[in-house]
């Protein structure tokens, strides 16, 4: 009896395996994906993802604008001796408007190079990243669980890696927070001498009601001014029933 029931057992692992690899590979057409070696400059991304600074802050206001699609805040850094003022860009003036004096929560990747606006030498620019505070926090950090494939085989990823408190957060926050572990975990934008062996990748952030998918090594320009305007357009998501499904492929 115990022996029929180890075969099962067996069998019914085998099973789930070769279903989550399926998954895998029915969701993703890994062609369609952009490889590590389209990247222009792939230290400035790996610099970004892995060592760069960001600007988070809750509760901040500002009625200062640079352009009409931006805002301004000045004294945002207290911590860097250069850097005092925050400039974030947005794709359109709706997203300066909605902002404009009120409470906000900001979450961003900064960049020095290129920035304009603001006092100069002492401005750092980020594009979007930005939430209402009021009514948006939950009492306690929610974890964001995270299916990750390798070449179709899953892998396990601690579930406290990504995290947030906030009901709806942007896609710039939750992005970063994976690439920053993909980064450490997987040298997803090193160099394939220097141990970086993923040569695709592909993020999906899916709260049921909202799938929004990014391409690793779909990066545009060269330094951060560029690749990063991915987020301009400041796209949210709810976190309540948030997961991430991550792609990664060697070859």
């Amino acid at each position: 009896m115990n022996k029929y029931l180890v075969i099962i057992g067996i069998s019914l692992l085998i099973c789930f395996f070769a279903f989550s690899n399926a998954k895998a590979e029915e969701t993703i057409n890994k062609n369609d994906l952009h490889k590590k070696s389209d990247v222009e400059n792939l230290n400035n991304v790996k610099h970004v993802y892995s060592y760069n600074s960001y600007a988070i802050s809750e509760n901040k206001k500002t009625d200062k604008q640079f352009l009409a699609n931006s805002l301004l805040f000045n004294d945002f850094f207290s911590g860097i001796s250069t850097y005092k003022d925050l400039l974030v860009e947005f794709e359109k003036d709706i997203y300066s408007k909605l902002f404009l004096g009120n409470a906000v929560d900001v979450y961003g990747i900064t960049y020095g190079y290129n920035c304009n606006g603001g006092r100069a030498g002492g401005t750092l620019c980020t594009y979007g990243g930005v939430t209402l505070h009021e009514n948006n926090h939950l009492d306690k950090e929610k974890n964001i669980p995270i299916n990750l494939w390798v070449d179709n085989y899953k892998k396990e990823v601690p579930l406290s890696t990504v995290k947030s408190d906030k009901k709806i957060v942007t896609v710039q926050e939750i992005d970063a927070k994976v690439r920053k572990y993909l980064s450490d975990e997987y040298k997803i934008y090193e160099n394939d001498a220097l141990g970086g062996n993923i040569q695709k990748g592909l993020i999906v952030l899916d709260s049921h009601s909202y799938k929004k998918s990014l391409d690793l090594y779909k990066i545009k320009g060269k330094t951060a001014d560029s690749f990063l305007k991915i987020y301009s357009d400041n796209k949210t998501i709810e976190n309540d029933r948030l997961h991430i499904d991550v792609y990664l492929y060697t070859k």
